[in-house]
């Protein structure tokens, strides 16, 4: 998130449900999760800037995750008092991670592997998600993730995408990182839970402007979750049942 870009906003409502379809998010319906969150310096492919590291969020949407995450921070987004007229849009084409435009042919795009990084990412730090280091960090890693290029280890210090002038974060970041090749987190994310919205445009005086790709994440149960509930449900109605017998029976003598 750029800093000139920092503003308050309101919620509104999605338009468009489908997941698959194109999603027209109105300006209004974006907002930041932490708007006051400490700046972070960046560098992708050596061209550094400052930015806000904050999630956003994104209200009426019909997959309901908590927070949404910029996948390219070349790109800009827009919400309500950031100089668009009333009811501008931002008009997502796609869901589809394979549609993520490289910044750079030499970028690695959403790769099966990178996809699977950042379910892994999201199931290991999602429950922990309830601050802004943790939102920021979190921020952080997902811009490394896609944008590093292949054959370059996770390492904000180094590589094509450099994240520092924030230690608290850059570290908690850089500790997620880390944690992607250990047995306790690789592999273990359900990619079911991402849902992307790419190739995002919006209008500025009549000029197609591209917009940020988000990532969002909403935990999806595990099978043997399902089925504790399954037979809790099960149980209920056979309690249900037997007690509306009992009353029946009573009322009958």
């Amino acid at each position: 998130m750029k800093i000139s870009q920092v503003r308050l906003i309101a919620a509104g409502v999605l338009l468009g449900v489908s997941a698959r379809a194109q999603l027209n998010v109105p300006v209004s319906s974006v907002g930041l999760a932490y708007p006051g969150i400490s700046a972070v310096t960046i560098s992708t492919g050596g061209s550094a800037e400052n930015v806000l590291p904050t999630p956003f969020l994104l209200s009426g949407l019909v997959t309901q995750s908590k927070a949404w995450f910029c996948m390219d921070p070349l790109q800009r987004i827009y919400y309500n008092g950031s100089g668009l007229p009333a009811g501008s849009q931002l008009n997502y084409a796609s869901s589809n991670p394979s549609d993520f435009d490289k910044w750079t042919p030499a970028a690695p795009g959403l790769t099966a592997a990178r996809v699977q990084d950042l379910a892994d990412l999201f199931t290991a730090y999602w429950p922990s998600f309830n601050n802004e280091l943790i939102g920021g960090a979190l921020q952080l890693a997902v811009w490394e993730i896609t944008n590093e290029f292949n054959g370059n280890p996770f390492d904000l210090s180094g590589g094509q995408f450099l994240g520092y002038n924030n230690t608290a974060l850059v570290n908690e970041a850089q500790l997620m990182l880390n944690s992607l090749g250990t047995a306790a987190v690789q592999g273990r994310g359900n990619i079911a839970g991402l849902t992307f919205l790419i190739d995002g445009t919006t209008s500025i005086d009549g000029t197609t402007t591209f917009v940020q790709d988000l990532v969002g994440f909403t935990p999806v149960p595990e099978p043997s979750t399902y089925g504790i509930a399954a037979c809790l449900g099960l149980f209920a109605i056979v309690v249900l049942r037997r007690r509306t017998e009992r009353i029946r029976l009573a009322a009958a003598a």
